[in-house]
């Protein structure tokens, strides 16, 4: 309906914020944007956009307001089945929730997260995120081989994922030369 797509291209301006670093914006509008959805009783939409914003709670040290939009969302939104997983595509959430853990100094729970994610998560990012969300704890508690073990692998699905970029722009161009 016109009304979801405006309440969803008002939820889309925290986007810039977020680029800006600016998380008191993000998470006024992300909260007014789950305020509209929930007018229209749409609780599953609100809950899905206050998950968003968890990052931008953390980052600003604002950690009742994370702890709350992390229940939200669980709660929710729709997205998770009874055993509490994730479905399929969207385990970056494992890294958010991680890095909330991280930030109330649960390193056991944000270990476990990150470790879900990498069993779990499907693409290269994913694998990334947990790589570098599995040195935080051991950083965290002074375990320096672990510590080193997970920076290299973040290094190198760094530069995994910089060289499948480039060998899709080279793909795209030589598709599109080939079309000419």
């Amino acid at each position: 309906s016109d009304t979801l797509m405006a309440i969803e291209c008002f939820a889309q301006e925290a986007n810039a914020y977020d680029l800006l670093k600016l998380y008191d914006s993000v998470i006024v509008v992300k909260e007014k944007a789950a305020m509209l959805y929930s007018s229209i009783g749409r609780k599953d939409m609100a809950a899905q956009t206050l998950g968003t914003a968890v990052s931008a709670a953390v980052a600003i040290g604002k950690l009742d307001k994370a702890e709350r939009f992390v229940s939200e969302y669980e709660t929710y939104s729709g997205l998770f089945d009874e055993k509490g997983y994730i479905e399929e595509g969207r385990e970056i959430y494992y890294y958010i929730k991680g890095q909330y853990y991280l930030s109330i100094g649960l390193l056991d729970s944000a270990e476990a997260m990150f470790r879900r994610e990498q069993s779990l998560g499907q693409d290269i990012n994913d694998q990334i995120a947990c790589s570098r969300g599995l040195m935080e704890p051991y950083e965290a508690r002074g375990v320096q081989d672990s510590m080193a073990k997970y920076a290299n692998l973040s290094y190198q699905l760094n530069d995994s994922a910089y060289l499948l970029s480039e060998m899709e722009n080279l793909q795209r161009l030589r598709v599109s030369y080939d079309y000419s």
